[in-house]
């Protein structure tokens, strides 16, 4: 195996992986926890960005984007390296401002088994269930 890849890259790697699967079981449940209720359910809610001034709104939606992108193209290597791969390709595509994005995590979360996953939850932190969204736009 040290023919192929270096003791010192092996250790990085493993520290890596094991860095992100850390940061996703700490990111993930918070984040699930925190959504609103009508997260799913109401796609003309008011966004927080959408209501800054240009100022803060540019910057940030650049900086959320280009996170978007890194964790996309680093999520594609990790379906050859180890770590979470898919998680990250996930990720990266829910965090991006891509048309049709709401559709699909609509379709994602009007899923009987991932709605009731995301209220068992929601439900262990005392949060209100997730509202479903429509039949319309989760089809």
């Amino acid at each position: 195996m040290e023919e192929w890849i270096s003791r010192d890259a092996l250790m990085w790697v493993s520290l890596g992986s094991g860095i992100a699967l850390l940061i996703g079981a700490i990111a993930v449940p918070w984040t699930v926890i925190n959504l609103p209720p009508d997260s799913f359910s109401n796609p003309r809610r008011p966004r927080w960005l959408d209501q800054q001034p240009l100022a803060i709104r540019l910057p940030v939606r650049l900086v959320k984007n280009l996170l978007a992108c890194v964790l996309i193209v680093l999520g594609i290597a990790m379906l050859v390296l180890p770590g979470q791969g898919i998680f990250a390709i996930v990720l990266g595509v829910l965090l991006a401002d891509i048309p049709g994005k709401l559709k699909l995590q609509q379709r994602i979360v009007g899923r009987q088994n991932v709605m009731n996953s995301l209220n068992w939850l929601r439900g262990k932190f005392r949060r209100p269930p997730l509202e479903r969204p429509s039949i319309q736009t989760a089809a």
